[in-house]
């Protein structure tokens, strides 16, 4: 997990309205409120760019595609396999699911692009961005990802089996149950990283940068108070305001407090590290934020009104859970279990649930805007009067889910499985169907988008 900084104002004005969130140049979210703001905008579904129509399942293969400006895109599901796609700007957009096999992407700027599940087999992504992409599941075996900048990459369960990640920067990347065996790692820097279960050769850590990295068994390497040569994502000095409307508000709220790591309290009889064997653990309005339990069991516990702020909860056992109203903004549990879990009016944005066992989960009420749930499982989940909107739910399962009164503007749901799905009173507005067509199209800024501090 990787401690940012960001530059708070007062938390309230006259009146108790919230501040502004200023955000230099060493936190991501600088990246992306000048992505937002860019004059050249988005690249909306449709567009042309050189001989490749952007939209979802769109057969680019080979395609030539070196230098263009493809910020926004969405190409999920999409053949771009053996494409030249040498320093394209495709920032915050989606290949989820798409064949890159063999692509050329060498400086590649994929900030924040989603790839989870993307076939990178043998690709080519050598000095290319992938800072605070959400990869799980992502397939980048003998890929070369050498000088890589990973910094926040979440690619639980990947197979990087014999990818060269010699020189990586993957400083607080989220690696857990990935496969690392056979792949160069010397000189890469694993700075903040998260490694439980990972499969990695002996030795392969032997030249690698480690501090405050959490090793494959749940153990801690090279504890440090604080780490140092942390990156800058603009010019130093620089800053970005961020307004309460804005969307990014809630997540950079976070950041704000400067979280530092946690781990190793005991919290309702619960030791709270990595693979926690906490079955039944009563934590109740507890605070685990800016803590790991990836790979933990925690059947059964009871984390209602619990602050999960920034907290890592990847591959986590958890079936039955209960966290009615629990505070989940900034948390990853991809490949994790709650199956029949309670999570009743919790708070979802700008959480990473990709790959996530969901199947007849009480969401009544919760809020996942802005949030990633990328071919999760949801069959038969209640998701009455939830808030998914601006949501990537590519490829999500949704049979027999109840989805009635729920808000899914902007939302995402290519590929998704809605067979038996209730949706009546349903707002559709600006809404990414399975086959790729757009429910209710509307120009501009949907009415029923969601802006604001919400969750923050």
């Amino acid at each position: 997990m990787l401690v940012l900084l960001l530059i708070a104002a007062p938390c309230a004005r006259a009146g108790n309205a919230p501040a502004p969130i200023v955000v230099d140049s060493s936190n991501p979210f600088y990246v992306l409120g000048v992505t937002y703001s860019a004059p050249s905008g988005q690249v909306t579904s449709g567009t042309k760019v050189r001989v490749c129509v952007i939209e979802p399942y769109v057969n680019c293969r080979g395609a030539r595609l070196a230098g263009a400006y493809l910020q926004g895109a969405f190409l999920s599901y999409a053949n771009l396999s053996r494409a030249d796609m040498q320093r394209v700007s495709f920032k915050v957009g989606g290949m989820a699911f798409a064949n890159v096999r063999r692509a050329d992407l060498t400086g590649a700027d994929l900030f924040g692009t989603g790839l989870v599940g993307a076939d990178m087999r043998h690709a080519i992504l050598r000095g290319a961005t992938l800072i605070q992409s959400d990869s799980a599941g992502i397939d980048l075996r003998h890929a070369d990802l050498r000088e890589l900048q990973g910094t926040m990459l979440s690619a639980p369960d990947g197979k990087l089996n014999h990818a060269d990640l010699r020189g990586a920067h993957l400083r607080g990347a989220t690696l857990s149950g990935a496969d690392l065996r056979g792949a160069k790692l010397d000189g890469a820097d694993l700075s903040l990283a998260e490694l439980t279960g990972a499969r990695l050769d002996p030795g392969a850590l032997d030249d690698v940068t480690l501090c405050n990295t959490t090793l494959p068994d749940g153990s801690t390497a090279a504890p440090q108070p604080s780490c140092p040569n942390a990156p800058l994502f603009g010019p130093p000095g620089a800053t970005f305001t961020i307004p309460p409307e804005d969307p990014l508000y809630a997540g950079a709220g976070y950041w704000a407090t400067n979280p530092t790591p946690r781990g190793g309290y005991v919290l309702g009889g619960c030791t709270i590290n990595p693979r926690a064997m906490c079955p039944g653990a009563q934590m109740v309005d507890g605070d685990l934020s800016s803590s790991s339990l990836a790979g933990a069991n925690l059947t059964g516990a009871d984390l209602s009104g619990a602050n999960l702020r920034g907290t890592e909860l990847t591959d986590v056992m958890a079936p039955r859970l209960k966290a009615v109203g629990a505070v989940f903004t900034n948390s990853t549990t991809s490949g994790s279990n709650f199956r029949g879990a309670d999570l009743r009016r919790t708070t979802l944005s700008f959480a990473a649930l990709s790959l996530t066992d969901l199947r007849g989960a009480d969401l009544r009420e919760a809020d996942l805007a802005l949030g990633d749930l990328v071919a999760s499982d949801l069959r038969g989940a209640d998701l009455r009067k939830a808030d998914i909107s601006a949501s990537n739910m590519i490829g999500a399962d949704f049979r027999n889910a109840d989805l009635r009164g729920a808000n899914l503007t902007n939302a995402d749901l290519t590929g998704a499985k809605l067979k038996g799905a209730k949706l009546k009173g349903a707002i559709f507005c600006n809404t990414p169907m399975p086959d790729g067509s757009v429910r209710n199209p509307y120009k501009g800024i949907c009415p029923t988008q969601r802006t604001g501090n919400t969750g923050s």
